[in-house]
């Protein structure tokens, strides 16, 4: 039996077994897809580095984990209109979950889901059910999956918490990015998001992002992908700012990414995980909104109580 199991490889999972790993415990991490990192992904195109997930977000004054990691200087100041203090990472947000996957040294399970959880027959943990018909057994354990995914973990252990998790409504946000070259980028960068159809709207020339003298541009749009396409989603946007065309592009849709929280109670993590038995714990940014730093310390946060809860 291991002492936890982490369900989810995204940023909160692996911020999660990070965590438990500096403490010393045995853990497994359990992704139902190919590789790990969940919506954070970073593209490299013709000297364009582009991020498919979140890219710039309010720069802490602290990050823990950062300096945990060997990643302090690892951001760059990214200057917003409303003068907000956002940040970005120099070379993709990518570079935080693959950093955090290559000091993982548990057990890491790809391409396996997670099919239901159980409390086991001597209480003495939990038992996790496997997609292949075959079980593992753990005293405590992180949920860290969309909330639609993680609901039908709990029809067994604590329905009411599965009905809470499947009611949750999410927006449809694409992230498309947008690489230009001296000869053909805006005139100026953009300001602000011109319209409620933009989440956010943000640029940079930072030579580690761009060639020499280029711009990345940087939106989250609020189309789903399945109702257009990659190309036709970039023309739209460049015809509605009066951009050219990019030299470079990546597009990319994660349903799950942004809670609507006006129809989630703000508390609502807090109070799934005060209705879970002990050394069970919910984790994750498609719970509630939570910027990048403060999703992973939040992970971090709730590895620990799961810990404390299987050593009490």
């Amino acid at each position: 039996m291991t002492d936890i199991i982490i369900i989810g490889g995204g940023v909160s999972g692996l911020s999660a077994a990070f965590q438990l790993q500096q403490q010393g415990v045995d853990y497994t991490l359990i992704e139902v897809k190919a590789r790990p990192g969940g919506h954070i992904i970073t593209a490299h195109q013709d000297g364009f580095v582009m991020d498919g997930g979140t890219f710039a977000f309010a720069r802490p004054d602290e990050w823990p984990l950062l300096n945990d990691l060997g990643l302090s200087d690892a951001l760059f100041h990214l200057s917003s209109a409303a003068n907000k203090p956002l940040a970005a990472f120099k070379h993709g947000t990518q570079t935080l979950t693959d950093t955090l996957q290559s000091k993982l040294t548990g057990r890491i399970i790809q391409r396996m889901a997670v099919t239901g959880l159980g409390v086991a027959d001597d209480n003495s943990g939990y038992n996790v059910c496997l997609e292949n018909g075959l079980a593992m057994q753990a005293k405590g354990v992180v949920v860290a999956i969309p909330a639609r995914y993680a609901g039908r973990l709990f029809w067994k252990m604590q329905p009411q918490v599965a009905e809470a998790l499947e009611s949750y409504h999410y927006d449809d946000i694409t992230r498309v990015a947008l690489g230009y070259t001296e000869q053909n980028k805006p005139a100026k960068a953009p300001q602000s998001p011109p319209s409620v159809v933009f989440s956010s709207l943000n640029s940079t020339e930072h030579p580690a992002r761009v060639p020499e003298g280029g711009m990345l541009i940087q939106a989250a749009i609020r189309v789903p992908l399945s109702s257009t396409t990659p190309e036709a989603l970039v023309q739209s946007i460049c015809t509605s700012m009066g951009w050219e065309q990019p030299s470079a592009s990546f597009v990319r849709e994660w349903g799950e990414a942004d809670p609507l929280t006006i129809t989630s109670p703000p508390a609502a993590l807090r109070s799934i995980n005060d209705l879970l038995p002990a050394g069970v714990g919910v984790a994750g940014g498609c719970y509630q909104f939570l910027p990048l730093p403060q999703r992973t310390e939040a992970a971090r946060t709730v590895a620990r109580n799961v810990l404390a809860a299987i050593n009490t």
